[in-house]
């Protein structure tokens, strides 16, 4: 089949978020599209999801921690020596009980995983795709 301007076969593709809800829901999606999909989360259930398509993976990762996106990072390359995506999902809110303030505690947990955590995959993700852009 020839390829097209948007195809996204064989794309290695890390979503964030793609435990559950919308990222879960583009996950399959690509994966139905022949990508090569990275569901990255902080926690999957206990047993792996039974409708995940061919070629979506279910990856625990800490997007807060910049190790555990490099460490899964490099082994996503070694394997497919290429990272051509990176879907910046993931995002958490922490709702306040009955009419409270917003806890200072909550709203850094909420930067922390919804700005911090897209600035960390982006500058891990980043690296490898320029890895690929000087190879060429």
């Amino acid at each position: 089949m020839e390829e097209t301007l948007f195809s996204v076969e064989n794309k290695v593709i890390i979503i964030t978020g793609g435990g559950r809800g919308i990222g879960k829901a583009i996950a399959s999606a690509l994966a139905n599209r022949k990508a090569i999909v990275y569901c990255f989360d902080i926690e999957f259930q206990k047993k792996k999801s039974d409708d995940l398509t061919h070629g979506q993976y279910q990856v625990e990762v800490d997007i807060t921690k910049i190790s555990s996106i490099q460490k899964t990072c490099e082994k996503i390359f070694k394997t497919h020596k290429k990272i051509d995506v990176l879907i910046n999902n993931a995002g958490v809110i922490y709702p306040a009980k009955d009419c409270e303030i917003y806890s200072t505690h909550n709203w850094e947990k909420t930067l922390k995983v919804n700005l911090t955590g897209s600035f960390n995959c982006s500058q891990v993700v980043l690296g490898y795709m320029k890895k690929i852009k000087v190879a060429q």
